[in-house]
């Protein structure tokens, strides 16, 4: 039981510290392709097309008025853009887009930029989006997945909400700070005290874990009024991510059964 047990935590430990390096390096160098929203509105007169590569099912929820919607995959393919000035989107995040717009300048495309933290960093700067208002809420949620992409870029603070808190932090690697709160009132603090401590930063990026994602709606919203900085949902909650390092670990070892919950997973 023991041996299984140390088995399985260092077989988690091993999942999440592995790093995907190349993408992270990738992208170190890539800052020259951002634009920020602001930086967007103020070279208006460049006539910039924004290219929207979200699933198409997606782009229908919601969108950038005017936008185009193409597959990033697609675009090498797209001759017409080569001497247009374009400005490539996503939902929640630009890194993975960067090494994109890279590539493209690389076969002749004359002007190609990524928009700083997607549809949701153009959201939380004070642009609009049309379509569905309640789709939109769900920008700053992102699924297991996404997360272990992401967690390479920038630097991340992992806020756990949650009745049951004991070692969640062996779920995280040592680059990520995990911050333990019992209630709302407790996590705006917490969040605070690390605003004040730190400032904004560009790249500094929060992620709130509850047991099971269901009170997002109403930590989303006391969150908001307090103009905290760059804050993300985990969908789903704990019980969501304990499932897919399960089904991680699985695969990795076919004939491990047991896994440990992390801390604030139901038992």
């Amino acid at each position: 039981m023991a041996f299984n047990f140390l088995f399985t935590i260092a077989s988690c430990l091993s999942l999440l510290l592995t790093v995907n390096v190349a993408s992270a390096q990738d992208s170190k160098d890539l800052s020259s392709f951002m634009i920020s929203r602001q930086e967007l509105i103020d070279k208006s007169d460049k006539g910039f097309i924004v290219v929207d590569v979200r699933h198409e099912s997606e782009f229908r929820k919601f969108r950038i008025n005017g936008s185009l919607n193409i597959p990033a995959h697609e675009l090498k393919n797209k001759l017409f853009l080569k001497k247009k000035a374009l400005v490539l989107v996503n939902g929640n995040n630009h890194h993975i887009l960067l090494k994109v717009a890279e590539n493209l300048t690389s076969i002749d495309f004359v002007s190609v930029k990524v928009l700083r933290g997607g549809l949701k960093g153009w959201k939380d700067s004070g642009g609009s989006l049309e379509g569905d208002f309640f789709a939109q809420q769900k920008l700053d949620e992102l699924s297991p997945k996404e997360f272990q992409i992401l967690k390479e870029f920038g630097k991340w603070h992992i806020f756990e909400i949650s009745g049951n808190l004991e070692d969640s932090a062996l779920f995280f690697n040592s680059v990520i700070k995990v911050h333990k709160s019992q209630n709302i009132n407790g996590l705006i603090k917490k969040i605070e005290l690390l605003k004040s401590e730190d400032g904004q930063g560009t790249d500094r990026y929060l992620l709130v874990m509850t047991s099971d994602g269901r009170e997002h709606g109403k930590i989303r919203k006391r969150l908001k009024l307090k103009n905290l900085g760059n804050i993300f949902f985990m969908r789903g909650g704990c019980s969501v991510y304990n499932s897919f390092l399960k089904n991680q670990l699985l695969m990795q070892h076919p004939g491990e059964k047991k896994v440990e919950k992390c801390s604030c997973c139901p038992q």
